[in-house]
């Protein structure tokens, strides 16, 4: 498992929706004037629209979650190239690690300012990286540090009263990539200049000339933010309508004429005419107009000096009505346990009403084979899902129906030593829930695959017993894992939190309310991994020892809902 990058990951959404307090998203408005430069086509966008307090957010993080050391393998790597390009990226690299050393030096090398907003979009193919700053002569000085070094002559030129700076990096077949730095009114403009734009399009991603037509002359940012309740500050999209008709060149896009550049290039200019036909050019159109966007956004953010508590949705956008509502169909319950950060080092919930998984799939592959399409390759990917049988799968699921969701937690683990140093559990505190309609049959079933059950007989009251007994293997001293039935709720527990949980599902109603759900504490799931590493002898990643120290609790929930496939997180850090 890569703990950075699972840690970076968290990292990198935090930054992307922090602001400072709790904002009604009712009171949420557009009013980055940045924006005006945004090509309304544009195939991706991110936002952060509101100020964003980095230099607070940045304090809350420990320094070892800082990864200042974390590119030095590569750094070494590149800086040792004879090739101009690796030597520069080597040296961004280097000053990019240094400066996260602390919030001052992160502001004194790239310039930035302590509440800044940022826009990163396409304009074509064209990638367009904007934020504010503080000190512009701090990132030219940066840049042109690293130039310097690598041996890299740039240049200075000026559009309009508009300097950029060009930063040549020659590629294979003579192929010059130049690196674009430009500032303008308090904001820098990162971009690339290729052969496959024009200076028109270079006028533009300066911020110079505003396009054609602009994302704030649209309604879609004020849309997803009213749709999905989001608070306004951070939001991002990424835009398959576009995409797609980009490769089926039904209508002209600079995306599309950008993308042929490309082909040409590559010596394949005809890669996309299988899918430029008439009939294709209709039937790709009308398949992606059901699943339009994938969009993201803030809900919710509250930043201290201490600790800090955001919420984020990302909702894949769907219009097609019946697959949704058919998936909505096979949402099973989730125990209210699974549904928050409450202290619990790990739980996880699957909520699936089993016996609607095969009909699911029939009526998908039904829907997919019914289709009129006339585009010849979607007309052979019809073809062979024709033979698609899901008969088993019934048989399989027949055995478990009336199951609405499982769910397991861990509120504590601890683990010991025995005579060879090997890990032996010492004390848990867990629970593992099955929730049915009717769960008496369930365990009927259950006991003529396992014999050890057969003897077991679980009070109707919801009073719990010990199963040790039927486990066939030794169990710690003073573990005691216990079955209950708790009204609809088949539980398996061992554990004081785990009862009192326990004992709450007897007044939790069976209902379609959730699909997965994943929660998850740091510091307290590292601890027990940490001691493995001890008791073996083996030496503690540094990667390990960092998130034992990270006080960071994350939690995702997947759920269908009538406007597309939505995932919510939520993640708190506090400072220790």
């Amino acid at each position: 498992m890569n703990i950075k990058l699972l840690a970076g990951c968290a990292i990198a959404v935090a930054a992307g929706a922090i602001i400072y307090t709790q904002t009604d998203s009712s009171s949420a408005s557009l009013e980055l004037a940045q924006l005006d430069y945004v090509p309304a086509d544009t195939a991706l966008f991110y936002g952060q629209l509101k100020p964003f307090p980095y230099s607070k957010y940045f304090n809350l993080i420990p320094d070892q979650m800082k990864g200042a050391d974390d590119f030095t393998p590569l750094i070494e790597s590149l800086a040792t190239s004879n090739d101009n390009n690796a030597q520069f990226l080597a040296s961004l690299l280097d000053q990019y690690q240094t400066s996260l050393a602390s919030y001052e030096a992160l502001k004194v090398t790239w310039g930035l300012a302590d509440d800044y907003k940022a826009l990163a979009y396409t304009i074509g193919l064209m990638p367009v990286l904007r934020y504010q700053l503080e000190d512009e002569t701090a990132l030219f000085n940066t840049i042109n540090r690293s130039a310097d070094k690598a041996g890299i002559n740039f240049t200075t030129q000026t559009i309009e009263g508009v300097d950029y700076n060009t930063y040549p990096l020659v590629l294979e077949n003579d192929i010059t990539l130049n690196l674009i730095v430009s500032v303008k009114d308090n904001w820098a403009t990162i971009t690339f200049d290729t052969k496959l734009n024009t200076i028109k399009d270079l006028r533009l991603a300066l911020a110079i000339d505003k396009p054609t037509k602009s994302l704030t002359q649209t309604a879609k940012l004020e849309n997803y933010i009213t749709n999905y309740s989001f608070d306004g500050h951070s939001i991002a999209y990424v835009d398959h309508v576009e995409i797609a008709n980009a490769i089926t060149a039904k209508t002209p896009s600079r995306l599309g004429e950008m993308l042929d550049e490309l082909l040409k290039e590559l010596g394949d200019p005809n890669a996309f005419n299988v899918a430029r036909t008439p009939q294709c050019q209709n039937d790709i159109t009308n398949l992606v107009s059901y699943w339009p966007a994938l969009v993201t956004g803030s809900t919710y953010i509250e930043v201290t000096n201490s600790d800090a508590h955001f919420k984020a949705d990302a909702i894949f956008q769907s219009t097609a009505t019946d697959i949704i509502n058919t998936l909505k169909s096979v949402r099973g319950f989730v125990p209210e346990h699974t549904t928050k950060l409450d202290g619990q080092m790990l739980s996880f919930a699957y909520g699936a009403d089993i016996s609607k998984i095969p009909p699911l799939l029939n009526i998908l592959s039904s829907t997919f084979k019914k289709a009129e399409f006339e585009c010849a390759p979607l007309v052979e990917l019809q073809q062979q899902t024709q033979e698609a049988d899901f008969t088993a799968l019934s048989m399989m699921t027949a055995m478990a129906n009336g199951i609405q969701g499982v769910s397991v937690s861990i509120q504590d683990l601890v683990l010991e030593p025995d005579a060879n140093q090997m890990p032996q559990l010492k004390a848990l505190d867990a629970l593992v829930t099955l929730s049915a309609t009717d769960p008496d049959n369930l365990l009927f079933t259950a006991k003529g695959f396992l014999p050890a059950l057969a003897e077991l007989e679980i009070p109707e009251n919801g009073d719990a017993i010990s199963v040790n007994a039927a486990i066939p293997y030794p169990l710690p001293a003073g573990l005691d894992i216990r079955l209950a039935k708790k009204g609809k709720h088949i539980v398996l527990f061992t554990g004081e939190k785990s009862a009192a949980i326990a004992n709450q599902l007897s007044e939790q109603v069976i209902e379609k309310n959730g699909f997965l759900t994943t929660a998850v504490d740091l510091s307290s799931l590292m601890t027990p991994v940490i001691e493995v590493f001890k008791m073996t002898g083996q030496v503690i990643p540094e990667e390990l020892e960092q998130l034992k120290n990270q006080t960071m609790s994350v939690y995702f929930a997947t759920d269908i809902k009538d406007e597309g496939i939505a995932i919510n997180s939520e993640i708190k850090i506090t400072k220790k």
